[in-house]
């Protein structure tokens, strides 16, 4: 990573010396830039091009197999999913979750697919910040000489170009917005309300402020079914949770609706950290950014008896997952970030 970044800024500052000989819609030295910045960027994911490969190839070997068997049923589900993955270009993970398949054989595929992506995207994470950044410096170099040589339609092309950049939402700094994210200010307001249905006793917060549920009927017994009261909720804002299950299939589902967004946001696995155990731990001090420090330690998934899954269908939300509160019988926070992704899908 030392020598391509190297050459990159080598390459750039020399660049800058040569005289401007061809025309584009961008300044030559941000054309220059962008090709030297894409191409070490697109290095570090190559694994994912590896492993799309390797995907494709794996569900197409099953499908050989389910086919010299006859199995029809599979031989079509291998079809649908490598029409819908295409060669991983138009990847997105929640519409990938939402595809897994009933096939035994085609769900551990998947699940083996969306583990091993995990894995490069983190492992990538923090070259790809400080390729972003050393990046973000040079266009910031580039917009100042510019501007001194009064070359101003190109200072603003090159400025548009930071912008872009910044609104990708990989540059950040501690005590700053992020170049292009809105402030707390512009931050729009949304109305909202919790819904929650749980093989377990549940708690749930907002920013440390404990989310009141109207749970009233008498026949869930030591489990949670209920709703909130409105409140208002934003992008960055932190939904914790506080649950305890004596059961072995104890279970928690919960989605936060938004009527006036006409839309529902339901917690998945991969949304949800887990934070720490105890029942009687502060949770302010679980803020946005203790919580996108924790490591990836996410829930399970689990499906509870009929009579909870029957009472989450009473709300009519269509659609969410029960997780699994570990270890049985202790308490245990889970905590999410709410990001303008999750906000949105």
């Amino acid at each position: 990573m030392c020598v391509a970044l190297f050459y990159f800024v080598t390459a750039s500052a020399v660049f800058w010396c040569a005289p401007l000989t061809v025309y584009s819609a961008d300044p030559a030295e941000l054309t220059k830039l962008k090709e030297v910045y894409e191409l070490h960027r697109g290095r570090l994911f190559d694994g994912i091009k590896d492993l799309d490969e390797k995907y494709i190839a794996a569900l197409k070997r099953h499908g050989e197999v389910k086919t010299k068997a006859g199995d029809l049923e599979s031989v079509v589900a291998v079809k649908n999913e490598l029409e819908a993955h295409g060669d991983g270009s138009k990847y997105d993970e929640n519409s990938f979750r939402e595809r897994l398949s009933n096939f035994e054989g085609i769900r551990n595929l998947q699940k083996t697919y969306l583990d091993a992506r995990k894995e490069i995207e983190k492992a990538n994470q923090d070259k790809v910040l400080e390729l972003d950044r050393l990046y973000a410096d040079q266009l910031e170099t580039l917009v100042a000489e510019l501007t001194k040589s009064y070359r101003i339609d190109d200072a603003v092309a090159v400025r548009t170009e930071l912008e872009r950049l910044g609104k990708s939402g990989n540059l950040s700094d501690e005590n700053a917005e992020p170049m292009g994210l809105p402030s707390e200010e512009e931050k729009e307001e949304l109305k909202a309300r919790a819904h929650v249905t749980a093989k377990a006793e549940v708690q749930v917060y907002l920013n440390g402020e404990e989310i009141f549920l109207r749970t009233d009927n008498p026949d869930d017994g030591s489990g949670t079914d209920g709703k909130s009261r409105f409140f208002d909720l934003r992008e960055g804002d932190v939904i914790l949770v506080r649950a305890r299950g004596t059961a072995v299939y104890r279970s928690v589902a919960l989605a936060i609706e938004l009527p006036d967004k006409n839309k529902v946001i339901f917690f998945q696995p991969d949304d949800m950290k887990v934070l720490g155990q105890g029942k009687d731990v502060d949770l302010k001090e679980f803020d946005a950014k203790a919580v996108a420090g924790k490591p990836a330690n996410h829930p399970e998934k689990i499906l509870p008896d009929s009579y909870w899954v029957q009472r989450w269908e009473d709300h009519r939300l269509d659609g969410g997952e029960f997780l699994k509160p570990d270890p049985q019988g202790e308490w245990v926070i889970w905590g999410c970030v709410l990001t303008e992704t999750i906000l949105e899908r």
